[in-house]
């Protein structure tokens, strides 16, 4: 059984990596995990919900990661299919320099 604090933190990731909020997913997942270490401290060694749970934990962990992953190529992909920048923006060469160092 999860406790509620760590499915409300897990729905909180969920929708921060969905939005492609990478600061808040950065953040939440940190909050996410020492929560989950608070949880498990306070089971008994040897407890099985001890493994149950940091099973969990890292399952939410690595599927927040796949989705960061994901969002992040998604984005770049976005980026890649933006017209040619130098059609809005004016490009200059670069001048030549203005001295010579002869050795």
């Amino acid at each position: 059984m999860i406790p509620p604090a760590l499915a409300q933190l897990e729905a909180r990731l969920r929708q921060a990596s969905a939005k492609r909020r990478y600061g808040d997913v950065e953040r939440l997942a940190l909050e996410f995990a020492d929560a989950a270490r608070a949880e498990i401290g306070k089971l008994a060694p040897g407890d099985p919900a001890v493994a149950a749970l940091a099973q969990s934990a890292a399952g939410v962990l690595e599927r927040t990661r796949l989705i960061t992953i994901t969002g992040r190529a998604r984005t770049a992909q976005e980026l890649r299919g933006l017209p040619f920048p130098g059609r809005y923006v004016r490009h200059t060469p670069p001048r030549p320099p203005m001295f010579r160092i002869d050795a």
